[in-house]
């Protein structure tokens, strides 16, 4: 009778964390929480050869952001390294088994400002 108590102990304990990991999970990435809102700020492109295009912040370099979605004719715009930009959006909590190379990112707003390299 021990056994089968701990057993059904153990079993509801894994179903719990199971349970817990897949909320967490919906709580992330792109369609997940927001962690902060950013309104026309400064931003550079970083798109390095592996072509995860990844979008830093000037005034908090470390803060790397992955778009979550671009349309087409504004990707090509942005495969300029160095480009300029003002943004405002949403970041989001980046999921702990991410693909991306920064945190998730959803564009409200964006206005290409210039490149600082364009040679």
């Amino acid at each position: 009778m021990k056994k089968l108590s701990i057993l059904v102990v153990v079993s509801m304990l894994l179903m719990a964390f199971h349970c817990s990991n897949e909320i967490r999970q919906t709580d992330c990435g792109c369609e997940g929480e927001t962690t902060e809102t950013i309104h026309e700020v400064e931003a550079t492109v970083d798109y390095p050869p592996n072509g995860n295009l990844r979008i830093f912040l000037v005034n908090r370099p470390t803060v790397a952001l992955t778009p979550c979605s671009i349309e087409n004719d504004l990707k090509d715009r942005l495969s300029v390294n160095k480009l300029k930009l003002k943004i405002s959006g949403d970041i989001k909590v980046l999921c702990p088994d991410t693909r991306y190379s920064g945190k998730p990112f959803v564009f409200k707003n964006i206005e290409v400002i210039d490149t600082e390299n364009s040679n």
